[in-house]
């Protein structure tokens, strides 16, 4: 990420917890391969034969 952007540190107890960035940051922070996303409906069917 070579632009500012706006992140929100969510603390707890006066410690971060979590950073929240834009979504379009969090997608480019993914790997290639984990772009593509696979339908609930497709993931349950799949359980279900297990």
């Amino acid at each position: 990420m070579s632009i500012l952007t706006k992140v929100q540190i969510i603390e707890k107890n006066g410690k971060p917890i979590f950073a929240v960035i834009p979504y379009e940051d969090y997608i480019a922070l993914l790997p290639e391969t984990n772009r593509e996303t696979i339908p609930h409906e497709v993931v349950g069917l799949v359980i279900k034969k297990k």
